[in-house]
């Protein structure tokens, strides 16, 4: 010990002892990944996770709710959500129709989940292995776990990933979770866990296709799970070949004035030149940069607003809508009203959208506006589709 401590004595004085002044340099502390103990404000259900994960939080009366990302990481890689029932479910019948009804209709990501596997697991929860379709064609393995604690039913949803230090992690942390049927929460039905989200945008219905005329069209619609109205949304594809090139891009914004909480808008991105022949994948981002959300956004459309319309084609193939746009409200100036257009097929697939401004850029209340709008492209055979009518104050 003493030759180790006359050698940093004398490095000590070496540099005292010339010109410049001496400055100690911090030794930067790591990120403290020590387990947190987080608990949710209606005490619905607890977990033990690294406290430098990312939390979205929803708290309501009757569903309680968290989703967690790793650092870095924008999407969260495990979700956790709980409802108290009226009554505790009776049977193991009443238990496998509530995890039916659940994984066939209430999912949040009904339409594009398919579950895989069933299995009832040692500590009386039951494991659904499931594949979910992403943009881009791509899947994501899921795992969900439904844990019945008296009348609440808790769910777990872990998103697998390539990285087996990140699979490991998240196994520990799911072992970790206890439901209690001791919480604030109010009685609700099982549908409710449907508001369980991640309170991020996500794509949804995505298809892409190519038009007669050689353009190659990416379309879909925006889910806004934030908690507040979404402005003027960027959206931007990214085409790349099978190496991981990028080959081109397309940017344009999400069709409407905006998003409310819990709403969809469509957006249509076209490459004009074609599919590139190398490409073999896209990867889709909303926002950019230098997005960043409007502070108050406010939006009129069904609150105020009403109207009728109906579809034709023409002789071309072309669609169009018309129709009649009424502003219903008592006092309230409605300006740039804009009309967005979704198109489905019999698979629920995205295969047209578009948006159109409306001539009259005022309606004065109780006006009546009458609209038309084109939209000359479609990647398949219609179904229905959906229009959304939005002003601003």
């Amino acid at each position: 010990m003493t030759g180790i401590l006359s050698m940093v004595f004398v490095i000590v004085l070496a540099a005292c002892s010339s010109s410049g002044a001496v400055r100690f340099a911090p030794t930067p502390v790591p990120p403290d990944s020590s387990p947190l103990r987080y608990e949710h404000p209606s005490g619905a259900f607890t977990v033990e996770l690294p406290r430098a994960w990312g939390l979205y939080e929803r708290n309501a009366v009757t569903l309680a709710a968290a989703s967690f990302s790793p650092p870095d990481e924008d999407l969260p890689a495990l979700r956790i959500a709980a409802v108290r029932l009226p009554q505790p479910p009776a049977d193991g019948t009443a238990i496998t129709a509530l995890m039916n009804d659940y994984q066939q209709r209430v999912r949040t990501d009904v339409g594009r989940y398919s579950e895989q596997s069933r299995e009832a697991m040692g500590d009386g929860s039951w494991r659904m292995t499931g594949l979910r379709q992403q943009a881009g064609s791509t899947v994501q393995q899921v795992n969900t776990f439904m844990q019945f604690t008296d009348a609440t039913v808790g769910v777990i949803e872990v998103v697998l990933t390539d990285d087996p230090a990140l699979n490991d992690a998240l196994q520990r942390i799911i072992n970790t979770v206890q439901f209690s049927d001791q919480s604030q929460l109010e009685s609700a039905q099982v549908n409710t866990l449907a508001f369980a989200n991640s309170g991020t945008l996500e794509a949804l219905n995505v298809h892409s296709w190519e038009a007669p005329n050689g353009a190659f069209y990416i379309t879909g619609e925006v889910a806004n799970y934030t908690n507040q109205t979404l402005t003027n949304i960027p959206v931007k594809v990214v085409l790349y070949t099978v190496d991981g090139r990028a080959i081109t891009e397309a940017v344009d914004t999400v069709m409407g004035h905006g998003i409310v909480p819990g709403g969809f808008a469509p957006f249509s991105l076209r490459f004009g030149d074609g599919q590139p022949p190398l490409t073999m994948r896209y990867d889709m981002a909303f926002g950019d940069a230098d997005w960043q959300p409007e502070p108050d956004a406010l939006l009129y459309s069904e609150d105020v607003l009403s109207w009728t319309d109906e579809a034709e084609f023409t002789e071309e193939g072309l669609l169009i809508i018309s129709g009649e746009l009424t502003n219903t409200s008592g006092g309230t100036y409605v300006y740039s009203p804009r009309l967005a257009v979704t198109v489905f097929d019999d698979r629920q697939r995205i295969i047209a959208a578009g948006f159109h401004d409306v001539d009259e850029t005022e309606v004065e209340p109780g006006e009546v506006v009458p609209f038309e709008m084109l939209i000359p492209e479609i990647g398949g055979t219609p179904d229905r589709y959906i229009l959304n009518v939005q002003g601003l104050p």
